[in-house]
């Protein structure tokens, strides 16, 4: 009888060992996957601020382009590129000489 309790009581602290082991693991895990959540979580943060920044450029360089399409900026891109004038007006170069 004696014998019996014995061998119950050591297959009791056996199976409480298995299951300790278990949720020690489990425990790990979880922390595991709780850091990376969070790593991955910083990294969205970081990818959406670079979502809006590329995002306003975007609506900058929209911007210019439309802006590229009047005939103010043609006249003067023309003006001061290529140093043309309308047929009736007459090109005054001031040049300081030294």
């Amino acid at each position: 009888m004696k014998r019996k309790k014995e061998s119950k009581k050591k297959a009791m602290i056996f199976i409480i060992f298995v299951l300790m082991l278990f949720i020690g693991v489990g425990i790990v895990q979880i922390s595991r996957a709780y850091t990376d959540n969070k790593e991955r979580e910083a990294e969205v943060v970081v990818l959406m601020e670079m979502i809006k920044e590329e995002q306003l450029e975007q609506l900058e360089l929209l911007k210019v382009k439309e802006e590229m399409k009047t005939r103010a900026f043609i006249e003067k891109t023309a003006r001061s590129k290529f140093g043309l004038i309308y047929p009736d007006e007459t090109l005054i170069d001031i040049a300081e000489k030294e």
